[in-house]
Parts: C-alpha cells; structure tokens; sequence
C-alpha cells in the first residue's frame, strides 16, 4: 500500500493558521476569525474545483469592530455609525447606484399575530453634489406584501411573513432593479437589517428562511460579479433621520397594504408596458411627501420617474 502522502510545510503553516482561527466565536473578534477561516480554506482549494465563490467581506464588518463597546449613549453610538456609513457613501464614486431597503411585519409572530408584512426599496443615484442628508435623486421605488406561495409570479423565497422575510424581499428587489438596469458602475445597498445583510453576502448561514437567502445569495453574488464597480453592502441606522431611507420605510407601509404594487419578479424582465404602467401607479401614489418639483429636504420628485427611459 502507498504511503500516505506528506503534507508540505505551506500545508502545515496553513492548517497552523486554520486551528488558530477555529476557536471561540462568540465574540466580536471570534466571528472575525471564524469569517476569516471560511475565506482561509477557500483559498487552498483550487479555483476551478470550488462549489461556491471566494467569501467576500463586507466594508461594515470592519466599521463595528471600530465602533468600541464603550460606555456611550445610544445617541452617542448612534452618531458613530452614521459617521461609518456617511464614510462609505462618501467613497463611492460618482453616478453609483444607491439602494435603500426595508421590511417589516405587523405583529411579527408575537403571541401567535402574523400581521400585515411588506417590503421597500427607494433607488438612487449619487449625484456630484452629493453630501450626507442632502436630498437624494430617486430612480425608482418599489414595495408589495411579502408573497408566501411559490407559485405565485412575486415569490421570492418566503415561506413566512416575518420582519426578516421582509428584509430580505426588499433587499431582492433592489438586486433585481441592478440586474435589470444593466450598468457596470459601483452599487450599494444601504440596509438596517443586519440580519438579511449578513444571509445574503453569507457571513451567517441560514438556518431558517433556507430559499429566501438562496435566492437573496445568487442574485447577489452574480449582480456583484457581472459590475465592474462591484455591490457594497452599507449599514444605515433605521429611523434615524436618513431620508432614503425613511422612504424605504414608508414604502414598506405601502406593500402592506392592498395595492397596486411596484415590484418586479424573478422569473423575467420587466417588459416596457409594464414598467410605465407602475410608474404611472407610482405618479399617483398618496405620499407624506410631495409629488412633484420642488427641491426642499423630505420631498420626493416622483415627477422624474415619467423622464425614465421604458
């Protein structure tokens, strides 16, 4: 019988290096160290023999771990990670496409109440005078109810109408107008779930919601690949007084409602008539902001989504 074979000293320093990141997880640093470990064993099997891409981290990921457990105030924390995520819009370059999404359910499961659910998504473009809490320049707006049934054309994934549900859907979404839009510059996707962030760039695996994040992954991982500029994952702090993404919120408010809806499915493009007839619904939607015109902080221009090309 052949000798087992030998492993070289590069094997032996890697699996070293492996040991040492397999400890404790449950800290902060531990989880760095257990993300780190994934991209570590990715990178000793070969490219062409690999099941899934390279993991890939996320900017934010080193932001928390720069935010200290200190004994701050929850607006003084607050403040911290606004500075963060001002820091990474601010590095885009111009013309990059910026997507807030949002979710949420009524009741979310409590004491046996699963409630309205919906999504939202507003989609924006930073401009070359751009700076944080100006006015952004809104592209599009999507939102619906979170659809539980996998024959139904606007499914994506959930088998449950749950806040994470929503979060996810809306994040979809925005990936799905990417993928439609066609163009290689820079996107981002600001989130306030870290959750349905960290499923859908895999820094946690799924333990629930299993098809959502399938297909949150994919739409993901092919949209950051096919853009030359790439698709960064942003934390935005919800409820903050951050205008995209109060609208993101405020649409999620519309997709639990009874419609019509804006959104787009998985299956297929969206053909020229039916995205003029949404942006039509879009036109005469009831908003806390005013429709058309004007430039003052809190109102959204809907009145551009006609110039869109269809």
């Amino acid at each position: 019988m052949d000798a087992p074979p030998t492993a070289s000293l590069d094997d032996t320093l890697a699996f070293g290096e492996l040991h040492y990141l397999a400890g404790n997880h449950v800290t902060e640093w531990g989880r760095d160290n257990c993300f780190a470990w994934r991209q570590r064993v990715a990178s000793l099997i070969l490219a062409d023999q690999r099941s899934s891409p390279m993991p890939t981290q996320r900017g934010d990921r080193f932001a928390r771990a720069r935010i200290q457990r200190t004994a701050l105030s929850r607006e003084e924390k607050n403040a911290q990670i606004k500075a963060e995520s001002d820091r990474q819009l601010n590095g885009l370059p111009i013309g990059s496409l910026i997507a807030y999404t949002d979710g949420g359910a009524d009741g979310n499961g409590a004491n046996g109440n699963f409630g309205a659910c919906g999504f939202g998504a507003c989609i924006t473009r930073k401009q070359a005078d751009w700076t944080p809490n100006c006015q952004p320049t809104v592209e599009d707006c999507y939102y619906g109810p979170v659809v539980c049934d996998a024959s139904d054309p606007f499914w994506l994934g959930a088998k449950r109408a749950t806040n994470n549900t929503g979060e996810l859907n809306g994040i979809a979404t925005a990936i799905l107008h990417m993928r439609a839009e066609g163009g290689h510059e820079a996107a981002a996707i600001c989130y306030d779930s870290k959750y349905a962030a960290n499923i859908t760039d895999r820094t946690w695996d799924a333990k629930s919601n299993v098809e959502a994040a399938r297909i949150n992954r994919d739409l993901y991982e092919a949209e950051h690949e096919r853009r030359s500029g790439g698709v960064t994952m942003i934390h935005v702090k919800g409820h903050s007084g951050d205008i995209a993404n109060d609208y993101a919120d405020r649409f999620v408010q519309d997709g639990k409602g009874t419609g019509p809806y804006s959104r787009l499915r998985l299956s297929r493009s969206e053909t020229s008539a039916e995205k003029r007839d949404r942006h039509s619904t879009l036109s005469a939607l009831a908003l806390p902001f005013r429709a058309a015109g004007g430039g003052r902080r809190g109102e959204l221009n809907l009145g551009r989504l006609a110039l869109l090309p269809v």
